[in-house]
């Protein structure tokens, strides 16, 4: 159900058999001795929870900076892809597209006028049929891996559905701008960078949003699901 601080019948139902599992009346209503007992074992589990995503993050950070000194870090376009294709959110991911637009608008300067045309088409239907249509035009074309590096992307993201349904989640989760502020400080307080805390979701929001997901062993969406909501709420 939603997080909206309103006991209704589920939560009723929730409490009732805590309490029962816990030998005590099944009330539905918690006293004040009860309510401590739950804060203390939720404090409990948030520490365990945010240890084990710090270890798995730290590990990750590892692995991440890694292979970007062996890839990335070189500055040649092949690197710089390898390591996105690997990294899509990681540490040095915004470095790697930097310099990957700077090497695109290089060849953006040498492309001839029609080839240059038809790639900025086919960049803002942004599908892998425009790509796939750039490359039988231009097989050895001054934009060809970039091409392909979008087909590979396109065709590994998410499925349509998972995504539809976690923004449609994310809407009932956290539809108004307060608890949008909410998400913000919580990635911010988890050590992610959420961009401008001002409540609306942007690219650097979403990419936040992602790394936390992987780093709490979550379904990777971008979008707060319910259980991204407990998780970002969880966090000390």
């Amino acid at each position: 159900r939603g997080i909206d601080g309103i006991f209704g019948p589920g939560s009723r139902a929730a409490i009732k058999a805590w309490q029962k599992a816990n030998g005590q009346d099944p009330s539905g209503y918690l006293t004040a001795r009860q309510v401590r007992s739950l804060a203390e074992a939720a404090k409990i589990r948030a520490d365990q929870l945010a240890a084990e995503a710090a270890r798995r993050k730290a590990e990750e950070e590892q692995r991440d900076s890694a292979y970007w000194r062996d890839t990335g870090r070189g500055g040649t376009e092949a690197g710089l892809r390898s390591y996105l294709d690997r990294y899509p959110d990681g540490l040095f991911a915004d470095v790697a597209e930097a310099r990957l637009a700077e090497i695109e608008a290089a060849k953006r300067a040498k492309a001839e006028a029609a080839e240059r045309s038809y790639w900025d088409t086919v960049r803002v239907k942004d599908t892998a049929a425009h790509y796939q249509s750039y490359l039988d035009r231009y097989p050895r074309g001054l934009f060809a891996d970039e091409a392909k590096a979008r087909i590979k992307a396109l065709t590994q993201e998410d499925t349509a559905a998972v995504v539809a349904a976690a923004e449609a989640e994310e809407a009932k989760v956290v539809g108004n701008g307060v608890l949008r502020l909410l998400v913000e400080n919580r990635l911010a307080a988890a050590g992610e960078d959420p961009g401008t805390i001002d409540g609306r979701f942007d690219k650097t929001t979403r990419r936040a949003i992602r790394r936390f997901q992987r780093d709490q062993g979550l379904t990777v969406t971008g979008y707060v699901t319910q259980a991204t909501m407990v998780r970002l709420l969880a966090v000390p």
